[in-house]
């Protein structure tokens, strides 16, 4: 689990995360090719593109509360992925809560770089929200 205390509340930190037009201006490591694929929307059975050419995912979404949590499930590069971020009231703004569950044979390599790529991810959110809040 990641967690990043950003400073804007939870409304206003789920409002700028919910833009996934946006993801590629404030983490544009990670998420240069996050789009909607087909039908825009926080909602079950939604499909959101994430990550960077050549490792994008098609993740489908499987819970929405916004602007509580959001949570997907994709798959590739053998393994499989099922992450939901939570925005939670925190008396410096918001506690943004980032959990992941991995399964695949490719697990064990590469559970350090995603590991680490979650942490940046939240922490450009970070920046993104004190320059936008």
């Amino acid at each position: 689990m990641n967690v990043v205390v950003v400073p804007v509340d939870p409304d206003r930190a789920w409002a700028l995360f919910s833009v996934v037009g946006d993801w590629s201006r404030w983490d544009p490591l990670g998420s240069a090719d996050a789009c909607w694929v087909g039908e825009p929307g926080w909602e079950p059975g939604r499909v959101v593109r994430n990550g960077h050419r050549p490792f994008t995912f098609d993740c489908l979404v499987l819970r929405a509360d916004p602007p509580h949590e959001v949570a997907w499930r994709g798959s590739g590069m053998g393994t499989t992925g099922t992450h939901a971020f939570r925005f939670l009231p925190h008396p410096d703004g918001c506690l943004v809560q980032s959990d992941e569950v991995f399964e695949g044979f490719m697990v064990p390599v590469l559970r350090p770089l995603v590991r680490w790529y979650w942490r940046h991810h939240l922490v450009s959110f970070r920046r993104w929200c004190a320059l936008n809040g």
